[in-house]
C-alpha cells in the first residue's frame, strides 16, 4: 500500500494558466469551497480504515502555471474576501490609505491591482497586499480542506506537495503554508 493517498484531486488546487485575471477555479468561490469541503470529507471518509500518512491536496499545484509572471484572481468572490482581509489588518481606511499613500474614500475602491498598473502608477503598496492577500487565499485553502478532511477522519493529514519555484505570484508564502499544512 502507497503510504500516501493521491485520492484527493482537490477542487481549486489547480495551475491557472490565464489569460485574464479571473481565476478559474476560484479558492474564494462559494461553490468551488463546497466542492472543495465534499470531496476533502468523500476521500477521507473512503481512506478512514487505510489511514494514509498524509494526503495530497492535488499533484504540482501553483496559484499560477509555471513560473508565469500572472496577477490573479480578479472575481467578485476574491474582492469582497479581500476587503474583509484588509478590514481585518487596518483599524481604518485612513490608516490604510496613510500606510498605501492612497486616497480611498470607502473599502470598496480598494481592490484588486495588478502589477503593471502598480507600476504605472508609481505605487506598488495595493499590489503587495494584493499579492500577499493570494498568497493567504491559497494556505486558506488548504487549511479549509484539512478542516473538511478531519470531519470525516479526525486523524487525516492533508498538504501541497511538488510546489513549483517561488516567484510573487505562485502563492506559496511557506510560512503561511507551514501554519495551514498539516
Amino acid at each position: 500500500m502507497w503510504p500516501v493517498s493521491t485520492a484527493y484531486g482537490m477542487p481549486g488546487f489547480t495551475r491557472f494558466p490565464g489569460p485574464g485575471t479571473i481565476r478559474r477555479p476560484c479558492l474564494s468561490d462559494p461553490e468551488v469551497r463546497r466542492q472543495m469541503a465534499e470531496k476533502a470529507e468523500e476521500v477521507a471518509r473512503k481512506e478512514l480504515g487505510i489511514r494514509p500518512i498524509f494526503g495530497y491536496l492535488a499533484d504540482e499545484t501553483s496559484l499560477v502555471k509555471d513560473s508565469l509572471d500572472l496577477d490573479t484572481c480578479s472575481c467578485e468572490h476574491c474582492q469582497a474576501r479581500y476587503r474583509q482581509w484588509l478590514r481585518g489588518r487596518y483599524p481604518s481606511l485612513n490608516a490604510l490609505n496613510a500606510e498605501w499613500g492612497t486616497r480611498y474614500g470607502a473599502w470598496k475602491e480598494a481592490g484588486f491591482t495588478d502589477y503593471r498598473q502598480a507600476r504605472t502608477a508609481g505605487n506598488l503598496a495595493p499590489w503587495l497586499a494584493y499579492r500577499r492577500f493570494m498568497d493567504w487565499t491559497w494556505a486558506d485553502a488548504v487549511r479549509w480542506a484539512s478542516q473538511h478532511a478531519r470531519k470525516a477522519d479526525p486523524t487525516a493529514m492533508l498538504a501541497l506537495a511538488n510546489s513549483f519555484g517561488l516567484n510573487a505570484f505562485s502563492g506559496r508564502d511557506y510560512q503561511l503554508l507551514l501554519d495551514a499544512n498539516d
